[in-house]
């Protein structure tokens, strides 16, 4: 597959910035973290599958906030989250956030953000 010349040129003047970028609606990322899932399930299997979604949720967030600290990393700038600090002690505050009303259909990764800064102090 040959790549045009103006294509290269796009994709190299793009900033690149996962942690910007939301892979899933927020609606859909809140719906993982309530355990819906839209398919059909086997009323014994609901538990198992309820369980397996919200755990795909946590690791969204997580590496959202992974993405984040990556980044600060590289921009030179030490860990806001202190080493040995539990999951939940950052997934919690980001998921009661996230269940909260919002008209931003996107913008995931900016409330990890501003949970981040206001939790942790993060900048």
């Amino acid at each position: 597959m040959r790549v045009g010349p103006f294509v290269l040129l796009v994709v190299l003047a793009a900033p690149l910035s996962p942690v910007n970028a939301d892979f899933y609606r927020r609606q859909d990322v809140k719906d993982q973290c309530s355990g819906v899932y839209g398919g059909n399930v086997e009323p014994g299997d609901k538990a198992l599958v309820t369980n397996i979604v919200q755990q795909r949720c946590d690791m969204y967030l997580l590496g959202i906030v992974d993405g984040i600290e990556m980044q600060r990393s590289e921009d030179g700038k030490k860990s806001c989250i202190p080493a040995g600090l539990d999951g939940r002690a950052v997934l919690n505050p980001i998921k009661a956030e996230l269940m909260k009303p919002s008209k931003d259909a996107y913008g995931t990764s900016k409330l990890v953000r501003r949970v981040l800064k206001t939790r942790f102090g993060c900048e």
